[in-house]
């Protein structure tokens, strides 16, 4: 049903049964919020809007300046310039150009996915087939045209990770052409990221290739930094690694994932935790004590070279992990701001002397250019974060599964991200046009919170609250505390909470 409806603060029990007047749930009116894809704003627009040094057409400007000059370097053949292998800047440039929206028909895009199927095996690299991989995907996500192009790189890919029996490498990747003994996590992130794209086409990898992954990347994880290294002989923690690891780590459980361990029969298997993303936590936190934007940090109060590679990695890490912030740090408006002050005001591109390949202003624009463009896709859900621990997050896969069905549903790239109550403001709030709000526990917000989510409603936004109780939850008190806090005068006092029928319009918007 593809309606306007009253936004609604719900309360779920447990049951996912179809039954749904066995499932207790409670509404509270508020003012109207369209729940149709088309309602979901960019992101950029509110994260951006009362920052006075940096507007959302600013951005878009930047982004615009940034497509014409990746267009103007092509070749006649559909090439750009190679940089170490045939058709390498030619799959990054076509991908970049598809993450920020150019459609997959236009002429420039056509050419370049024409050329960079012309490249010989005896030229292929683990950099190249990922990023050709990733754009053939960008451009055909439901793989009616290029299924059996990807299935057949996902294969060499397959073929080129490293094996079991060559020891402490084994998962990893190196440059290609053919298997090694060694691996680094650079190209081991590009590899995955590949293999993720081509699963979401339908070309499925093994498990015990997922697997094999996640020990060279635990090798890679240092736990006492909580950061990545270049390899698992260490070569220092480092910023882009660091985020390298947070996106290959999240990519691995996903593609492990089994529906059994999430679903038995008709109920959900609920808060039994998320262990294995313990990594995931760790990194984020190297992040939050060691950001920057201006440089690759290293954990040793300075950064190194490859600061447009490192943001790109910032941008999927952030993405993957759905975070708003890296610790205070509000990551994408801190980048598009230093990129938009280091574009080249003439020619719209970019480039860096310290940077592997970043010399190269077709590499460099490229990787600026997928930094920029998360900036185009829609939030379609925030999670809450309102305290400490983990007791706020009871289900952490949820919204991430959520957001990748509605992916497939709309035809369309979308984001969510957590926020955090301590220091989001409303604008933060209103990104996305559902707050989730879930917990087992104590619910209890500061005065400013309280303002700051009553203000999110009465501007339009939707709140989803679960209960978590039963499926393994245990009695709850997060029910209880929630209806409190409607209550609170600062809130909804004079609003009474109504049980839904099970014919009420919101269980088909």
């Amino acid at each position: 049903m593809m309606t306007s409806l009253m936004a609604v603060l719900a309360i779920f029990g447990g049951s996912m049964s179809p039954a749904f007047s066995q499932t207790p749930v409670s509404v509270l009116v508020a003012p109207v919020v369209s729940t149709r894809a088309t309602a979901v704003a960019p992101a950029v627009r509110m994260a951006i809007q009362n920052d006075e040094q940096l507007s959302a057409e600013a951005v878009q400007t930047s982004i615009k300046r940034a497509v014409q000059f990746l267009k103007s370097k092509q070749g006649d053949d559909g090439s750009w310039v190679r940089y170490r292998s045939q058709g390498d800047v030619t799959a990054l440039a076509t991908l970049a150009l598809l993450n920020a929206e150019v459609p997959a028909n236009d002429p420039v895009i056509e050419k370049g996915l024409r050329h960079i199927q012309t490249i010989s095996d005896e030229q292929l690299t683990t950099y190249f087939v990922s990023l050709r991989i990733m754009a053939l995907a960008a451009a055909d996500p439901n793989g009616e045209k290029y299924r059996r192009a990807v299935a057949q790189d996902v294969k060499w890919l397959l073929d080129m990770q490293v094996p079991k029996k060559n020891g402490k490498h084994a998962g990893g990747w190196s440059y290609g052409q053919a298997q090694t003994v060694g691996a680094d996590a650079s190209n081991s992130q590009f590899a995955l990221l590949a293999l993720h794209e081509a699963s979401l086409m339908g070309v499925k990898t093994p498990a015990e290739n997922w697997k094999l992954a996640a020990e060279y990347w635990l090798g890679c994880f240092d736990p006492a930094s909580g950061g990545f290294a270049y390899t698992v002989d260490g070569g220092g923690v480092r910023g882009s690694m660091t985020c390298a690891g947070i996106s290959s780590w999240i990519i691995i459980q996903e593609n492990l994932a089994q529906l059994e361990d999430e679903i038995n029969g008709d109920r959900a298997n609920c808060c039994g935790g998320d262990a294995e993303m313990k990594p995931v936590e760790k990194a984020i936190d190297w992040l939050a004590k060691n950001y920057s934007v201006r440089s690759n940090p290293t954990g040793h109060q300075r950064g190194n070279g490859n600061q447009l590679y490192y943001l790109y990695g910032m941008e999927r890490a952030g993405r993957l992990a759905g975070r708003r912030f890296f610790g205070p740090h509000d990551w994408y408006r801190d980048g598009a701001k230093q990129l938009i002050s280091q574009q080249n005001r003439l020619a719209g591109s970019w480039t860096n002397s310290e940077g592997h390949g970043e010399e190269n202003a077709d590499v460099a624009t490229s990787l600026a250019l997928l930094f920029l463009a998360k900036g185009k896709r829609p939030v379609a859900v925030g999670k809450f974060k309102y305290s400490a621990g983990d007791d706020w997050d009871p289900h952490p896969k949820g919204v991430h599964y959520l957001t990748r069905r509605l992916e497939s549903q709309w035809k369309q790239k979308l984001n969510w991200q957590t926020v955090t109550a301590d220091n989001a403001t409303v604008d933060d709030l209103l990104e996305a046009p559902v707050l989730f709000l879930s917990g087992t526990e104590s619910l209890k917000l500061s005065l400013q919170q309280k303002r700051n989510l009553k203000k999110y409603l009465e501007n339009g936004g939707f709140l989803f609250a679960e209960g978590s109780q039963g499926e393994g939850c245990g009695n709850s008190e997060f029910a209880k505390q929630f209806a409190q806090l409607l209550a609170d005068p600062e809130l909804f006092p004079d609003s009474q909470l109504e049980t839904l029928a099970p014919d009420h319009p919101i269980w088909n918007a």
